[in-house]
């Protein structure tokens, strides 16, 4: 009874899908930074649908994102093209807790006509290294519940959109020290053994050297396809604000994760 009710997609979850596949579609263009000033996000990406996992089990995964905008082109279009990208690794110390790690590159370069990258001195980049853990508050049926948070810690960060990694993290010119932390809310539907949706949001306050205390927020919702070998797509919108300025715009992010030793 169970086994076909998880197995047989309810035909009222189909329009809960196509919302999420079409929020996830327009999320390709992101937010540009360009011009502006703030201390670096300490998450590239969310952790798709939380999962019970055995001790010792866990999941491998990374992801890679692409961003358009500027302050000519507001939210899609101007004259930046961005990426983000991240590598992170779980741990499972029971079914309700996991632990991670990850390692989190973002930059931007600024184009010309010719779609070419140019004025490399005005780029901006971010490196971070994250140790986080992760609650699964409820997995009763489809649903998903988890709470998450974490710090990372590296350098970048922004003043004018100039001066962050430009001349690598251990130069005296462009290597901001930086900091931060992130609390998370995860809710997931695992319509089946291999299917599910999701709605992550992350609150994040970070701070960089010579650059304002920013707050963060990366709110994202995502497909997920497979149970060991699994593929997600999500997207979402990507703000922060400061004493200086703010910004609201998209993100659009992929990720491949092997997971083993599930619990259930």
């Amino acid at each position: 009874m169970n086994t076909t009710r998880r197995d047989a997609c309810p035909y009222r979850y189909r329009y809960l899908t196509l919302a999420l596949l079409v929020a996830s579609t327009f999320g390709t263009c992101g937010a540009s930074c360009q011009g502006k000033s703030f201390s670096p996000v300490t998450r590239a990406s969310s952790m798709g649908i939380a999962a019970p996992y055995a001790p010792g089990g866990g999941e491998v995964a990374g992801s890679f994102g692409l961003a358009m905008g500027g302050d000519e082109g507001g939210l899609f279009g101007g004259p930046a093209v961005g990426f983000l990208g991240d590598a992170r690794v779980t741990i499972g110390v029971s079914p309700s807790l996991a632990l991670e790690g990850s390692f989190a590159v973002m930059g931007v370069g600024n184009v010309d006509d010719e779609n070419a990258y140019s004025n490399a001195d005005r780029g901006w980049g971010i490196t971070m290294v994250g140790l986080g853990a992760r609650w699964l508050v409820s997995s009763e049926g489809v649903s998903r519940v988890a709470l998450s948070a974490g710090f990372g810690v590296g350098c970048g960060g922004a003043r004018g959109g100039k001066d962050l990694l430009v001349g690598g993290c251990g130069s005296d010119t462009f290597g901001r020290a930086a900091g931060g932390g992130y609390l998370g809310l995860d809710l997931g539907a695992q319509i089946t053994r291999r299917f599910g949706i999701y709605a992550n949001s992350r609150y994040q306050l970070a701070k960089a050297t010579q650059l304002p205390l920013t707050h963060w927020g990366q709110h994202v919702v995502g497909l997920q396809w497979g149970r060991t070998l699994i593929f997600r797509v999500e997207g979402g919108v990507v703000h922060f604000h400061n004493e200086v300025n703010s910004l609201v715009g998209g993100t659009f992010v992929t990720a491949l994760a092997i997971r083993w030793g599930l619990a259930r």
